[in-house]
């Protein structure tokens, strides 16, 4: 029995008494309610109501990233690459057990509220539990969706699908006692955001330490400064063909390149970012360049008056401004209007985003060519990350080429000296595989092979979800050059763990 029926339960008991003992009505009001300064009811009023509200939600299947067929307009605060949770349900759970009368369910939306009066005092152990079909059972930290002021946002969390694992990626120390990582599924590789703390066990050197605290990144305002190395070698002129042979074909029906793909989801890395984070952008072939004011100072460009115009750029390369980025996104695709000295017809158009006069270039397109120095585009966006503002750092490499390296073991050295965890992509059957995903296993990174390329965008989604719902845990002992950081994720009843070792 609830306390708010116990209450009701002795409010009808003292009506009864009245009936047949008159002394006992003093304990009433004549309209029946109960007087709240009565000695038998003293200590029984209904305890503080407390209401939970958010938004649940699961990865958008990254083969639907182009064209979803669900509307969302009349839904708001659905992360981009997630879809909301539609119909679970949801209790909350104390020491084990579901309190009683808290079911609700989510709507189309993902969204759900809950008031409940037995929480109030429990509230930091309270947990969450969403339950679906065909995802996971959700669970999160009840006190995480209790909105403290009005017009808060709604929290979110999400789930992953029930045949998807639970991957840990972007492993590395922040300093002496805190370190960051994300939660993905191995399928979409979207983030998992919020989960419960003691899913989380962190390990030095096999013993067990205490975590003091576990924030998301999106709590306490961490930044980051992440670089692309985007490849602008010969084969990336390649067309585009899905698994039964056919051309994927773009909205003016002509076939896509390797090149056009890796644009259009540069675009969506950018367009997808915290506004605070900065990107640096590092095209490749036989020529490596980071993309800085230094670099665009040897090119001419003009308006749409052919007159010359500058063009304003980040003098290290990192820059928050979405407009710079996607400009440098266009000056890399050949397929751009940028470059419409170099072919009569541009496939692609200008990015909507940009604010630059610039219309086109004053040259044919020749910054890279042929050839794939793929270990000295790594070497390069390590150096660069030195310069990035911002405390969490990252690489992205993609690649469709099979390319030689001259010093893996002194690469991979740097990266995990400066704590950077390189995440890569391979676009094609020839490229490196190997390499690449002993360098990401090693950094603390993911790796993917992409056979079907048409899911490239939906890809670069799930790797902008890893920054900006990673997590952060501030240890009770300090991590040092030496050790090996171990980290193991339990939920549902499946355990995943990786190491990566400190220098």
């Amino acid at each position: 029995m609830t306390t708010k029926q116990f209450i009701h339960s002795i409010k009808y008991l003292l009506i009864a008494c009245c009936l047949s003992h008159i002394s006992a009505c003093n304990l009433l009001d004549l309209d029946g309610k109960s007087d709240d300064t009565s000695p038998l009811l003293e200590g029984l009023q209904e305890p503080e109501t407390t209401t939970l509200s958010g938004t649940f939600v699961v990865p958008k299947p990254i083969k639907s990233e182009q064209a979803s067929v669900i509307d969302l307009s009349d839904c708001s605060n659905i992360p981009s690459g997630y879809l909301p949770l539609l119909n679970a349900t949801i209790n909350i759970v104390l020491q084990n057990e579901i309190v009683e009368d808290s079911a609700t369910n989510t709507d189309t939306c993902g969204k759900f509220e809950i008031s409940i009066s037995e929480i109030k005092e429990n509230i930091e152990t309270a947990i969450l539990q969403a339950e679906s079909e065909h995802y996971k059972t959700l669970t999160v930290q009840a006190k995480s969706f209790t909105a403290e002021e009005e017009n808060q946002p709604d929290a979110v969390a999400s789930t992953i699908s029930k045949d998807a694992q639970y991957v840990i990626n972007g492993l590395q120390k922040l300093d002496s006692k805190n370190i960051t990582f994300s939660i993905t599924d191995s399928i979409d590789g979207k983030a998992l955001i919020q989960t419960i703390n003691d899913a989380i066990t962190i390990k030095i050197n096999s013993q067990t330490v205490t975590v003091e605290k576990i924030n998301s990144l999106e709590q306490i305002d961490l930044k980051a400064s992440s670089v692309l190395t985007l490849d602008a070698s010969g084969s990336m002129s390649a067309e585009v063909y899905d698994d039964q042979s056919k051309p994927i074909l773009d909205e003016n029906n002509e076939t896509f390149n390797r090149m056009r793909l890796t644009a259009r989801a540069a675009h969506q890395f950018i367009a997808e970012k915290n506004s605070d984070d900065e990107i640096a952008i590092i095209p490749f072939s036989s020529d490596v360049n980071l993309l800085n004011a230094s670099f665009f100072d040897n090119w001419t460009f003009i308006d749409t008056d052919s007159n010359e115009v500058a063009l304003n750029y980040s003098a290290s390369g990192f820059t928050q401004n979405t407009s710079e980025l996607h400009f440098a996104v266009d000056f890399y695709n050949l397929h751009s209007p940028l470059w419409s000295n170099t072919f009569s017809k541009t496939l692609d158009t200008h990015h909507i985003s940009r604010n630059d006069q610039v219309h086109l270039i004053d040259s044919y397109y020749y910054p890279w060519d042929s050839g794939t120095k793929l270990e000295d585009s790594i070497n390069q966006a390590l150096a660069a990350s030195k310069y990035g503002t911002n405390p969490l750092k990252a690489v992205f490499v993609m690649t469709d080429g099979d390319a030689y390296f001259n010093n893996l073991e002194g690469l991979i050295d740097e990266a995990k000296s400066l704590s950077i965890p390189v995440h890569s992509l391979a676009i094609s059957e020839a490229a490196n595989t190997d390499t690449l995903q002993e360098i990401s296993e090693k950094t603390g990174g993911s790796f993917k092979q992409i056979l079907d390329i048409s899911t490239i965008e939906g890809v670069y989604s799930a790797l902008q979800s890893t920054i900006k719902f990673a997590y952060i845990a501030e240890l009770s002992q300090e991590v040092i050059s030496g050790d090996t950081l171990t980290l193991e994720f339990t939920l549902n009843g499946e355990t995943t763990t990786r190491s990566i070792e400190i220098k």
